[in-house]
C-alpha cells in the first residue's frame, strides 16, 4: 500500500510534485483515469483508438493553440470512447474542445459495452481517498517497481515511456511505406475465411470471418449518445473526422465484402449529426494526395505526423464537411478505388524500395 501510495503509478493520487519520474504506460485504460483526475486547466482532448492515438498532444497544442491531452484507447468500442469522454467533461468544466477520430468501422460496434469489459479498471475511476483495489493490487505494484527502476537504473521496458506525447507511437516505430503496408495486408489476408485469389495470396485462416453488414439498429444507438452529449454541452466543440485509411485498406475491404459498411456508415453519421451546431466534420478519406501516399501509413490504417497535421491543420482552417460533402466524397472514393491499380501497387513488394 505504502510503495503504490508513495510512487502513485497510474496517477490516482493528483499529486503534481513526484519522488519518481512518472513512467507511463501504453495500456491507456488504465492511464487514461488519472490523466483525466491530473488535468484540471486541460482545455483540449483528442478521443477515439489507436487511429486517433497516432496524433501527438503537442502538434495539436501547437497547431490550434490548445492546452491539449490524448484520451485514446486502442480498439475501443465508441461506447467506451463516450465513458472516457464523459468523464473528462465532467470533471473539467473548462474544457472547450475535442478532436475526436471516428473511425466508420465503430460506428454500428457495440453500443452497449467495452471492447475488453472482462476487465475494464472501473475502480480507477473511484472517489476515495482509500482505494485498497488500487493500493493493494499486484500490477499496480510491478508498475510501481518498474517506475523505481526506470528512475534509479535507467531501465527501459516495453510499453513504457517517460514521454506521454509517445503513448501509442511507439508500436508504429518500424519504418513507413509501401512494403510494410503491403506485409500488413498480406498478413490480415492469411487471417480472413477467404483468399485473395485474384490478388494471387494463398494462405488464409478460415477461422476468422470479417463483419460484413452495417447494422443500422446498433449505429442509432451509438448516435444517439453522441448528439445527446454533444447537445447537453454546446459550449464545447466537437471536431469529429473519418480517419484516412490508405488506400489498400480499402482494397482489402473491397475483397472481403466490407466496403459497403465503410461508406454507409460514413453517410450514416454525417446524415444523423448534420444540424448539430456544435458537431464539425473532416472527411480526408477520400483525398487521393493522402491515401495513395503508401510513404506516410505504417500500415494499410495507420499513417504518420505528416496526416495527422493535415487533420489538424483542417480543424485550424475551418475545412469542415458538410451532410452533402461527404456523400460527394463518398462518390469521388469510389471512382478512385476503381481507377487505381493494385496489381502496380504492390510490386513494391519485390523492389528495393520502401516508397
Amino acid at each position: 500500500m505504502a510503495l503504490n501510495y508513495i510512487v502513485d503509478p497510474l496517477l490516482y493520487y493528483q499529486r503534481i510534485e513526484r519522488i519518481f519520474p512518472i513512467l507511463y504506460i501504453e495500456e491507456t485504460r488504465y492511464l487514461v483515469p488519472g490523466l483525466i483526475k491530473n488535468s484540471p486547466d486541460i482545455d483540449t482532448t483528442i478521443i477515439g483508438t489507436s487511429m486517433a492515438g497516432v496524433m501527438r498532444s503537442s502538434e495539436a497544442s501547437e497547431i490550434l493553440n490548445k492546452k491539449t491531452i490524448k484520451l485514446t484507447i486502442n480498439g475501443e468500442t465508441l461506447f467506451g470512447q463516450m465513458h472516457v469522454l464523459s468523464n473528462f467533461l465532467d470533471k473539467n468544466q473548462s474544457a472547450n474542445t475535442v478532436i475526436w477520430g471516428l473511425d466508420p468501422f465503430y460506428v454500428d460496434f457495440r453500443p452497449d459495452g467495452f471492447e475488453q469489459e472482462y476487465d475494464y479498471p472501473f475502480f480507477l475511476y473511484d472517489e476515495t481517498t482509500l482505494n485498497l483495489k488500487y493500493l493493494v493490487n499486484y500490477e499496480v505494484t510491478v508498475h510501481s517497481l518498474q517506475t523505481i527502476a526506470s528512475a534509479l537504473l535507467g531501465m527501459k521496458f516495453p510499453g513504457k515511456t517517460r514521454n506521454l506525447d509517445d503513448i501509442h507511437t511507439s508500436p508504429f516505430i518500424r519504418p513507413p511505406g509501401c512494403k510494410t503496408v503491403m506485409a500488413n495486408f498480406n498478413g490480415f489476408a492469411k487471417m480472413n475465411s477467404r483468399g485473395l485469389e485474384r490478388h494471387n495470396i494463398k494462405e488464409f485462416n478460415p477461422a476468422v470471418n470479417p463483419v460484413t453488414m452495417f447494422d443500422q439498429k446498433n449505429a442509432k444507438i451509438n448516435l444517439i449518445n453522441i448528439v445527446t452529449l454533444a447537445e447537453s454541452r454546446k459550449d464545447v466543440q466537437f471536431y469529429i473526422y473519418f480517419p484516412p485509411y490508405s488506400i489498400v485498406r480499402y482494397f482489402f475491404e473491397e475483397e472481403y465484402d466490407g466496403l459497403d459498411r465503410i461508406f454507409q456508415a460514413r453517410e450514416f453519421f454525417a446524415k444523423a449529426t448534420k444540424d448539430i451546431s456544435n458537431i464539425k466534420l473532416i472527411d480526408l478519406q477520400a483525398s487521393a494526395e493522402i491515401i495513395t501516399n503508401l510513404a506516410d501509413y505504417f500500415d494499410m490504417t495507420h499513417h504518420t505526423e505528416i496526416v495527422n497535421k493535415q487533420i489538424l491543420n483542417a480543424i485550424k482552417y475551418k475545412q469542415f464537411a458538410g451532410y452533402e460533402d461527404v456523400l460527394e466524397n463518398s462518390q469521388r472514393l469510389r471512382e478512385l478505388i476503381k481507377s487505381s491499380d493494385f496489381k502496380e501497387i504492390r510490386k513494391c513488394e519485390v523492389s528495393s524500395s520502401q516508397l
